[in-house]
């Protein structure tokens, strides 16, 4: 075969240097004539042309007229390198510049190795544009593309898809059919990534370091960092943040209102705890560390059913609801303590009866009645501090510098003093030991002259 070839291809540069003879001994006309069975047509003088394989007017400077075929050496032209592995190659340019192109092809015993490159030579330095392997791959501004198509480059928007019409999107596919597709589709302003028609159950992931990290699966659900959301459509593995959040609450959104009702039971079987997260037995759930508060969904389950729900065989609360239950709790709470504030207050209408019983007994075992108020204004008497009190407290007084006898006593309700202490004139302060007293409420009095200045009550805890 490769003598052959040779045999050809001298016959064909014979009757190639026969045509040029030929044509040089014609002066500026067309001729054409057949040398060994080929037809030659050319034109002479300043306008020469050559035409191989047809008897008409060759179009360009050199037309060849032949039915090649893709096997074998049944082609237009064959171009043999001598070097093995080496490149046959064509060269375009112009007198003009130094400037040039070169189509180079290397035929391989190895398709990885079998290549055609498109070469550019800037005058100084060639550069190879672009290359297709034997393998099917195209690499531009590399010779060894790594995947079909290839593009290498150092500026920062290596490739463009612009499309004329109004949409502009790229179908993936694989042996099992269509996929889906990413790009402009509905002719609007939008960017579309996703799964195509007839892709039902595909999911589209966001994966970081070969780990999906955002997946919104077929049904609408979303995931972070999750690989299945079970019955939520938002599942998030890890914590969330947010500067805000609004939940839909319209009275359009609903029917069948009722008040809550028995609410502050209700919160009297809730149990709140703090806990920290088992983080070591479930690693995918991505659990915050540190100590946390809340409810144990099976204790909750059996007080508010409704705001405990189960996916993947795991219990989850809405503690968005239990907030309306505190709400009311708190409300029929504050009924009973006004309630009990109304009871309070009827009390101390009993008890001030009864102290003002008390002080016309102490006033009369003292044997006299109550300074005026015009004479009282130059004594103080404050109230004992602490009150109530199951220590000891103390009371703080002022008695001017001629006052005659001023004394401090403790009665109980009875009337009966319970105990006596001389006061010095002047600012001081007497403290008292709850030890010394029974609990109940006393009143203490500042006499003078064995006059009743004035009486403050105070509270004995134990």
């Amino acid at each position: 075969m490769k003598n052959s070839a040779s045999l050809t291809i001298a016959r064909f540069l014979l009757v190639l240097a026969a045509g040029f003879t030929q044509m040089a001994s014609v002066q500026s006309q067309w001729s054409s004539s057949t040398i060994s069975g080929i037809n030659f047509s050319y034109l002479t003088n300043t306008n020469a042309r050559l035409g191989i394989g047809s008897s008409g007017l060759p179009m360009g400077k050199v037309d060849i007229f032949h039915n090649s075929s893709a096997t074998g050496n049944n082609v237009h032209l064959n171009l043999f390198e001598n070097e093995y592995g080496d490149f046959s190659r064509i060269q375009f340019r112009n007198f003009s510049t130094g400037n040039f192109w070169q189509l180079a092809a290397r035929a391989h015993a190895t398709s990885s190795s079998a290549a055609m490159n498109f070469i550019y030579n800037d005058g100084t330095t060639s550069k190879d544009v672009m290359s297709l392997t034997g393998e099917g791959r195209l690499g531009i501004g590399t010779t060894t593309p790594a995947a079909q198509f290839h593009v290498k480059t150092a500026t920062t928007n290596p490739m463009r898809l612009e499309s004329t019409g109004a949409d502009n999107f790229q179908s993936f596919y694989t042996a099992g059919g269509y996929k889906g597709y990413a790009g402009v589709y509905t002719g609007d302003n939008d960017m579309d990534f996703g799964t195509g028609a007839g892709n039902s159950t595909g999911k589209v992931n966001l994966v970081i370091n070969a780990s999906p990290k955002l997946t919104v699966f077929a049904d609408g659900k979303v995931g972070i960092g999750a690989t299945s959301p079970g019955t939520y459509k938002l599942y998030v593995s890890g914590s969330a943040f947010a500067t805000g959040s609004w939940v839909a609450s319209d009275q359009r959104f609903k029917k069948d209102i009722a008040p809550v009702a028995n609410a502050l039971e209700l919160v009297k079987e809730m149990r709140g705890v703090g806990y920290d997260f088992n983080r070591a037995a479930f690693p995918e759930k991505d659990f915050p560390e540190g100590k946390s508060y809340g409810f144990i969904a099976q204790e909750l389950q059996s007080v508010l059913p409704e705001l405990v729900n189960e996916s993947d065989g795991y219990l989850a609360v809405n503690y968005d609801g239990v907030v309306p239950v505190l709400v009311e709790a708190i409300k029929e709470q504050d009924t009973q303590i006004e309630a009990l504030r109304a009871e309070l207050e009827d009390l101390k209408t009993t008890l001030i009866e009864v102290l003002s019983q008390a002080d016309a007994q102490t006033s009369e075992r003292s044997g006299t009645q109550s300074h005026a108020p015009d004479a009282a204004q130059a004594f103080e008497m404050r109230q004992n501090t602490p009150n109530p009190f199951s220590g000891s407290t103390r009371i703080a007084y002022k008695v001017p510098e001629n006052a005659s006898n001023p004394m401090l006593f403790i009665f109980n309700l009875e009337g009966k003093m319970m105990a006596e202490q001389r006061l010095d004139s002047g600012s001081g302060e007497v403290e008292l030991e709850a030890s010394s007293l029974a609990a109940g409420m006393y009143v203490y009095t500042l006499s003078v002259n064995g006059e009743a200045v004035m009486n403050k009550r105070m509270i004995v805890n134990k």
